[in-house]
């Protein structure tokens, strides 16, 4: 996947802004799709912190909902957790290099992200 014109589906409840420096260059509202990942959950355990009782609980990802098939120039836009689990998948993205305001909320972001393979070095 190198360079050109792709097109980008936003499968998150958020909208994706993309900044250039401080202004917005893309504002993409999401599909309506929405790509989630399933969880498994074990019997919660009870472990102790500073003298009070918290609930640790094991999970294990499982299928993920919605996902499209891959579409030659499409890149899917979804979680940085979701991008990591489906990171065999190379057509599929998430928001890099958070832009915040001044409370501290996301606002957007600088880049995308995708996970690539550690034994190609980092490339795909």
């Amino acid at each position: 996947m190198g360079g050109g014109g792709w097109a980008l589906t936003n499968l998150t409840p958020h909208s994706f802004v993309l900044y250039e420096g401080d202004e917005v260059v893309v504002n993409l509202p999401p599909s309506g799709r929405l790509c989630r990942i399933g969880e498994q959950r074990a019997d919660p355990i009870s472990v102790e912190i500073n003298g009070s009782a918290a609930p640790l609980i094991d999970i294990v990802y499982t299928d993920v909902d919605d996902l499209p098939t891959p579409e030659p120039g499409v890149l899917l836009l979804v979680s940085r957790v979701t991008a990591q689990v489906l990171s065999w998948r190379d057509d599929v993205v998430f928001p890099l290099d958070e832009v915040r305001n001044n409370q501290g909320q996301i606002v957007g972001c600088r880049a995308l992200g995708r996970f690539a393979d550690k034994a190609s070095g980092g490339r795909r």
